[in-house]
């Protein structure tokens, strides 16, 4: 059996006191202790089903930075969205831009790839590397 990973890991820089007490409060710091309650509300809130793991994106706050990444299997969608809300409420003409990998630990086809994600308060674009082949293969199909 082969384990797939989606990893990615990048920073905000310059968080202000009122931004990183607002980050603390989205990102249900103590997450681990949430009834269940609170952790429908969170859930809820961020689009996820039951089977979705809370600690998926880790983070830490250090030298007025906020960073966010993923141990070995991320959700870059919660990132961005978490991002989103972030620039909406504190920076809305700034923009975040981050990459993903999605590896695995065997020589699977198709297990492996990646995305960007650049966020504004207005939109968030992907583009993924797989998207992107499947475009060209289709492409060279139809000459």
């Amino acid at each position: 059996m082969a384990n797939s990973y989606t990893l990615f890991s990048f920073s905000v820089a310059d968080v202000t006191d009122e931004e990183r007490d607002w980050l603390r409060t989205e990102l249900f710091e103590d997450h681990q202790d949430l009834d269940d309650e609170a952790l429908e509300a969170f859930r809820e809130k961020w689009g996820v089903d039951d089977e979705f793991d809370v600690s998926g994106v880790d983070h830490a706050f250090e030298n007025g930075h906020l960073y966010l990444f993923s141990e070995d299997g991320g959700n870059p969608d919660i990132a961005a969205n978490l991002i989103q809300r972030f620039l909406t409420r504190f920076r809305p003409d700034s923009a975040v831009g981050f990459e993903v990998a999605y590896t695995c630990d065997r020589p699977r086809p198709g297990e492996f790839g990646g995305a960007a994600y650049w966020v504004t308060a207005r939109d968030v674009e992907v583009f993924s590397t797989m998207e992107w082949l499947m475009g060209k293969e289709k492409h060279v199909q139809q000459t």
